[in-house]
């Protein structure tokens, strides 16, 4: 059991280099789920203007929309798939 817990902090460290590569945050437009992909295709501009309408905003491959009263920006790369949600402050 000692043992075991010695390395905790080795794997938690571990773990935390890889964070990034599995984030992954999500945001529901009605019914709909949201889900970035990061590096794998995520939804396509038109899929998401289907589920979610029209945003509060466009510029360019970042598209604004205001969900339960929190702003997100949702990214898009150069082929129109989403591939990062973020929150605004």
């Amino acid at each position: 059991m000692r043992s075991s817990l010695s390395i905790l902090p080795l794997v938690l460290l571990v773990m935390s280099f890889f964070s990034p590569l599995v984030h992954a945050t999500s945001i529901r437009c009605g019914s709909h789920l949201l889900q970035d992909r990061g590096a794998e295709h995520g939804p396509t501009m038109y899929e998401v203007l289907k589920k979610c309408g029209e945003p509060e905003e466009r510029r360019g491959q970042i598209w604004i929309y205001k969900i339960r009263g929190k702003y997100w920006s949702l990214h898009f790369d150069g082929y129109g798939y989403l591939w990062r949600i973020h929150r605004e402050d």
